[in-house]
């Protein structure tokens, strides 16, 4: 009988044991999501801990520094200053859409919106492009609330009711803008403000505006903050820790998950921002100026 209890014990506490260890390693699991990363050296694909393979062929698939880049059901789309490229076989090979310093891409269910240095265009059929503006330079292009954004030149432009024909909306020294629901935020350089409320910047000099869901962020030369209520409180993140001061140039969140698109690396938290590691060349990571960040 003593056997019996005895080996009854063991088996329970091998049992016991791994249990704990599987909970232990879905948790970490849960912590390093897949991300996408989109550098001057090409497009790579891995996880924090093991970065595992660069996508596509190799750099020469496409030219240009990278701009800025998204996904829907027609392919991934790769926006550089020589060009705007796509895949739609999971980033292997790219066909050539537009030529010219593509910087800001745009999506809805119409098709592409792609913001250049000599106007804007918009997708037809097949994925042909046509302009939609005058030749001049864009820097940023945002599609909400069924009407089209476009940053140039300190002004924001939006789309008429009758159209995508655009005109003045917003005048001097816009920075950035962005959405959160359909409240439109704008960074100039008197400061952050939404419709007429001026929000106070807990950083100083902000330079870009990131928003993310529902998460409005503000990037400084040595800082960022976070606001999950619309600028009424913000956690800020010391960046002389965290990415060494270099220029953001963007920011994916999601639950403790920070990761920070920076130049020559890719930072990162998996604890909320109250600690922070770097990615550079290393673990098949394809950094130096790293642009966009994907979660798959």
């Amino acid at each position: 009988m003593r056997k019996i209890f005895w080996a009854a014990l063991l088996i329970f506490l091998i049992y016991g044991c791994g249990v704990a260890t599987k909970d232990t390693s879905s948790a970490t699991a849960a912590q390093e999501q897949s991300l996408w990363v989109f550098s001057d050296k090409g497009l790579s694909e891995g996880r924090i801990s093991s970065w595992t393979r660069s996508v596509g062929q190799s750099k020469q698939t496409f030219q240009g520094a990278p701009q800025d880049a998204l996904r829907n059901g027609q392919g991934l789309f790769l926006a550089t200053s020589a060009g705007l490229y796509v895949s739609t076989d999971n980033a292997y090979t790219y066909a050539l859409l537009i030529t010219g310093n593509v910087t800001s891409l745009a999506t809805d269910q119409s098709g592409i919106w792609a913001a250049t240095d000599r106007g804007c265009f918009a997708s037809t059929a097949n994925l042909e492009f046509e302009a939609i503006t005058s030749p001049n330079s864009y820097q940023k292009i945002v599609c909400a609330a069924e009407r089209l954004y476009i940053l140039g030149g300190g002004v924001l432009q939006a789309s008429t009711a009758n159209g995508w024909a655009v005109a003045a909306y917003v005048s001097g020294d816009v920075r950035d803008f962005g959405f959160v629901e359909n409240n439109l935020f704008l960074l100039t350089d008197a400061g952050l403000t939404t419709g007429s409320a001026f929000i106070e910047a807990p950083i100083s000099a902000p330079y870009k505006l990131h928003i993310f869901g529902r998460q409005l962020w503000l990037a400084g030369d040595k800082a960022l903050a976070k606001s999950t209520d619309s600028g009424a409180t913000w956690a800020v993140y010391d960046t002389n820790v965290n990415y060494n001061a270099e220029k953001v140039r963007d920011i994916l969140s999601g639950g403790l998950n920070i990761y920070v698109a920076a130049e020559n690396g890719l930072w990162y938290s998996l604890n909320g921002g109250e600690s922070w590691k770097v990615l550079r060349k290393q673990n098949g990571l394809l950094s130096n100026n790293t642009v966009k960040t994907l979660l798959r």
